[in-house]
């Protein structure tokens, strides 16, 4: 006798694919479904094959969760309307709800550091988005949540005008930090380990028993690599991140300055007989504005990130995930672009290099993994177990 999957609704954008890389794992054991955009209209692009669904196909969340039918919703965030009243909804019917960690999360006061140095650039770019996104005059947020909630629900929802109020002149973060309220409160938090986790508790403030930890699903490929010495090969890897150019308007430096900061770090490399190899932030793929030099390797989509970790001499970044396991294997330097308690961790359990974004000078000490490293801390901090099983962990529990 077939046993009926479990059906699954996640609130979860899939215009890229690491976004959803766990989920897209699940698919034999669940019947997933998407539901993300208004209107397929603003659709950009897809990275799943799995059903998908659109907030102006419903009324309200009563009538999304009466059609779709989830034993479990699980969200990116809950900072919309539409995502708050399905939260609410779905919990007063019964239906668990979760909010599943996508990407390293940083500590709240680095992201608002981070924020006042860019906020009025993201403001305008905020407000272009939105001048160019598709019109769909037809479908109201607010009356979607008008008509997912009774007037007896209203106590609930009084929160929501000061938050909203604060997440459209700030950013989501601060406004459900300074604005908490319980219809935006999921039931349980997956999240990468405690350390991760961080981020929710100063945001929400969740009681420890609804935290569950599963490891990082990304990072789980990168745990087998062949570090053969004689796979090792002439160059540098950095793995690069938007702090220029990105569609957010989010950034820390100017196009000059970046460009300075890769002529900087390739003159390091042939300094050392290395070539440069750079692997761009998806939000890069497009520019056009990189220094060319015979020595500099651009790496985009599409490649064996793992074998270019494994074949480095030692790697850069700045605060990327993707920096982690480089860590386990390599020397690693991290450039400094603002405050950071999260390079201040790393620099404390030895795992990488700390240098200035603008002032750091590299040298031949970089190339060498530094002497006395807490590995088994950072394991715990930053991976919760190296047995490869994050996606097994996650099964389990939206089986339970």
């Amino acid at each position: 006798m077939q046993v009926s999957k479990l059906k699954l609704l996640f609130n979860f954008g899939y215009s890229r694919s690491s976004w959803i890389y766990p989920i897209e794992r699940l698919t034999d054991h669940f019947d997933i479904t998407y539901i993300f955009y208004v209107d397929q209209r603003q659709e950009v692009s897809s990275n799943t094959h799995q059903k998908k669904v659109y907030w102006s196909e419903f009324e309200s969340a009563q009538d999304l969760l009466d059609q779709i039918k989830p034993d479990k919703v699980v969200f990116m965030d809950l900072s919309s309307v539409v995502a708050i009243a399905l939260n609410y909804v779905a919990r007063k019917k019964g239906i668990s709800t979760y909010i599943l960690q996508h990407g390293f999360f940083n500590d709240y006061r680095e992201y608002r550091q981070r924020q006042k140095l860019y906020l009025n650039q993201a403001i305008e770019k905020s407000k272009s988005l939105r001048k160019t996104e598709p019109q769909i005059s037809s479908f109201s947020a607010t009356g979607f949540l008008k008509k997912s909630i009774r007037k007896s629900d209203l106590f609930y929802f009084w929160k929501l005008i000061p938050f909203l109020i604060l997440r459209n002149k700030f950013d989501e973060r601060l406004a459900a930090k300074w604005v908490r309220f319980s219809a935006r409160i999921p039931d349980k938090y997956i999240c990468y380990t405690s350390v991760n986790a961080q981020y929710h508790r100063q945001l929400d403030n969740p009681k420890e028993t609804k935290f569950h930890y599963i490891g990082n699903p990304e990072l789980d490929k990168f745990l087998n690599l062949n570090l053969q010495e004689d796979n090792f090969q002439e160059y540098y890897l950095h793995i690069d991140q938007p702090l220029a150019e990105n569609q957010y308007g989010e950034h820390l430096f100017s196009k000059v300055q970046m460009v300075n900061f890769y002529k900087k770090l390739n003159a390091f490399c042939k300094q050392e007989g290395l070539r440069l190899l750079i692997k761009l932030h998806p939000e890069s793929y497009s520019g056009g504005w990189f220094p060319q030099d015979a020595n500099i390797k651009y790496i985009r989509q599409h490649h064996d990130l793992p074998s270019l970790i494994a074949g480095a001499k030692g790697c850069s970044s700045f605060f990327s995930t993707l920096a982690l396991p480089a860590m386990l294997y390599k020397p690693v330097v991290l450039f400094k672009v603002s405050p950071s308690i999260f390079l201040d961790h790393i620099k404390s359990l030895k795992m990488a290099w700390i240098h200035d974004f603008e002032n750091g000078t590299l040298s031949s000490q970089d190339l060498h993994i530094q002497e006395g490293r807490h590995v088994d801390k950072f394991i715990e901090d930053y991976f919760y177990s190296l047995d490869g099983k994050s996606i097994d962990r996650l099964r389990v529990l939206m089986s339970a």
